[in-house]
């Protein structure tokens, strides 16, 4: 599968990940978080970018739940879930913070 470059500049930070997805549905996906981060910035007194997107991450994982909710799939996670989760956020902090 080919690996494709997707630059993205969020909140005022600027890097560029490698996914071997289809260009298109990164683009939809930043786009997604880029609306969800300007809806948290209408909801929320707050200007700290980093609190920012915390929040608007929150506000997803909300969404998701309810959404498995709804078709009656389980939205809790697995220990195996919660590792990789915590990898990915490691890996996205560490790369802001050498971007920043």
């Amino acid at each position: 599968m080919k690996n494709n470059l997707l630059n993205i500049d969020i909140l005022g930070s600027s890097f560029t990940i490698r996914s071997s997805e289809d260009p298109e549905y990164l683009e939809q996906v930043v786009w997604f978080l880029e609306n969800k981060i300007r809806e948290t910035q209408d909801k929320v007194p707050v200007t700290d970018p980093l609190k920012i997107a915390i929040l608007s991450g929150f506000f997803l994982v909300d969404e998701l739940m309810k959404e498995k909710m709804k078709k009656g799939l389980p939205y809790s996670i697995t220990a195996k879930d919660a590792d990789e989760i915590g990898k990915i956020t490691s890996n996205l902090i560490e790369l802001i913070d050498r971007n920043i």
